[in-house]
């Protein structure tokens, strides 16, 4: 499935891989797409950095508030 966990089965690990990819997306997403209105960007991050942040999300609910 893609779910890292430590030995201790914490998933900060995996947390942090899934927001650093979508920060990683949407950072790409603001370069090559400077000049868009609101609806374009919703759509945009609707299909690609939403699933990402979505993945198995049942799995590896952050419950901690750090997380």
């Amino acid at each position: 499935l893609g779910i890292t966990f430590d030995n201790k089965l914490h998933l900060s690990g995996h947390i942090n891989n899934i927001t650093y990819k979508a920060f990683r997306t949407l950072n790409a997403i603001k370069r090559k797409f400077r000049h868009q209105d609101n609806d374009t960007f919703l759509t945009l991050y609707k299909a690609k950095i939403r699933p990402t942040l979505q993945c198995a999300s049942p799995v590896w609910t952050p419950h901690l508030k750090n997380q």
